[in-house]
């Protein structure tokens, strides 16, 4: 029986021992979802047959699974490198390699014992694979001796959140590797073994013995190894020695990216599959999606299902879901998990305010301007800091309360207290902002102090 060993790290760690270090051959049109390997000292591309992905949203929670399905076309055992984006705030916690009849569970362990972990096993021969962090929103994968023709199956599973873009969720789940956002601190030195012990902790698995094997392993970063090439196209690029990797984006490319496509033959275009649940907790008012189209399922106005319409798709942009849970008026949403084998379980409560709320509802405001005359704000600035006390002045309501500050050298302020927001105090608090002009030093403590200082209104 072939003896294989998986290994998972997920933790990210600078590459910086490999700046210095030749980039691996890499094609001139590489495809994101291959793997690559080294071949009598080239590089060659193995495909990836197939991906298929489910995403189940709670709330604003998503729990992902990946399930890639790989094969070495090739007549000898290969190790090769997948590189894969994945949202820059999941969370991997699962990683299980299917090889045959073989079915492995990942484990994580601390850097140096993971990485010794990791070496030993290539050296013996034995099959094993590594997920490391690539950068914040790309992840890869390596896969250790690589068995001719024996299709390798890789399940990921992570969580994200599910942010609130103005009056929507928006679900993106990455399809392509390219060019992604490089933040800034890619420079940095690497962290102290000390900082990474410090987040790294060991999750020890249980190996079972049983028709398809579960087996517990470790993982290692891919130390001192050439940064594995992105996928050309939808952005300038230009080389970058930096500690996340060699890309440096001129320019970002438009969303969603869209990368070309160049298959072997033999292989499937359309070879993702996706399947969206979504189970709200409150009324769903509306979903859709801007880069796929959607088959969609209703099972009630808290549980919507979205499959692709044309069952698969090609790999070459973002999908991404937006869904809508805003009604007229402010709800709530409890959703709960309980586990039977641990007796313990969770519970998450959503508020969700309305898009626009009704005028009754606002609570009323006290406004208070504080606006800096001093000699440096002459002319235009002076001019466009006083059309915007005006504007906003125009727009209080007339439960609304207001008070206007000016500072220079010293502050003072146009009344002595709060005024209500009448239609002649409005006008009046108008006239006051026509005499400000520019002139004087820039004691902003001053202002600060003024309108921190006086009572609130009534």
């Amino acid at each position: 029986m072939l003896r294989i060993l998986l290994l998972l790290v997920l933790v990210y760690i600078p590459t910086t021992q490999a700046q210095n270090r030749a980039s691996p051959k890499s094609p001139e049109n590489p495809l994101g979802g291959m793997l690559q390997a080294q071949m009598n000292g080239e590089t060659i591309l193995l495909p990836h047959l197939k991906t298929d992905i489910e995403a189940d949203i709670q709330g604003d929670l998503a729990t992902v699974t990946v399930r890639q399905t790989f094969l070495n076309t090739t007549n000898t055992p290969l190790n090769a490198t997948y590189l894969f984006p994945l949202n820059q705030d999941a969370a991997v916690y699962e990683m299980i390699m299917e090889v045959g009849e073989e079915r492995l569970r990942a484990e994580i362990q601390r850097i140096e014992e993971a990485r010794a972990t990791f070496k030993k096993a290539q050296r013996e021969g034995r099959s094993a694979a590594l997920l490391s962090q690539h950068r914040p929103n790309m992840f890869s994968q390596d896969v250790a001796n690589l068995m001719p023709g024996l299709p390798i199956i890789v399940t990921l599973r992570y969580v994200q959140p599910v942010p609130k873009i103005d009056a929507d969720y928006e679900l993106v789940i990455p399809l392509v590797v390219g060019p992604r956002y490089q933040p800034q601190g890619a420079g940095e030195p690497a962290l102290s073994q000390q900082a990474t012990d410090d987040v790294l902790h060991p999750v020890a698995l249980n190996a079972t013995n049983a028709s398809n094997t579960e087996r517990a392993a470790g993982g290692v970063p891919r130390w001192q190894m050439d940064d594995p090439p992105d996928l050309a196209g939808g952005a300038d690029q230009s080389q970058s020695q930096t500690a996340f990797g060699r890309w440096e984006l001129q320019q970002l490319p438009a969303y969603p990216p869209v990368a070309g496509l160049e298959l072997p033959a033999d292989i499937a275009a359309e070879r993702v599959g996706l399947t969206v649940r979504l189970q709200a907790g409150l009324p769903i008012q509306q979903a859709v999606s801007p880069t796929h189209t959607l088959q969609q399922e209703q099972h009630s106005e808290q549980h919507w299902q979205f499959q692709l319409a044309s069952g698969r798709t090609l790999a070459n942009r973002d999908f991404v879901l937006r869904y809508r849970l805003a009604g007229q008026a402010t709800q709530a949403g409890l959703l709960s998990y309980w586990d039977e084998q641990q007796q313990q379980g969770y519970f998450s409560v959503l508020l969700e305010p309305p898009a626009q709320p009704a005028t009754s509802q606002i609570n009323p405001r006290e406004v208070v301007f504080v606006l800096d005359c001093s000699g440096s704000m002459a002319g235009l600035p002076m001019a466009a800091s006083k059309n915007l006390a005006r504007t906003m002045l125009e727009r209080l309501r007339a439960d609304d309360y207001f008070r206007i500050i000016r500072f220079s050298d010293r502050a003072t302020e146009f009344s002595s207290q709060p005024l209500p927001a009448t239609a002649a105090n409005i006008q009046q608090g108008q006239r006051y902002l026509d005499t400000l002009q520019g002139s004087g030093g820039t004691e902003m403590s001053s202002g600060i102090r003024q309108a921190l200082g006086a009572p609130l209104a009534p």
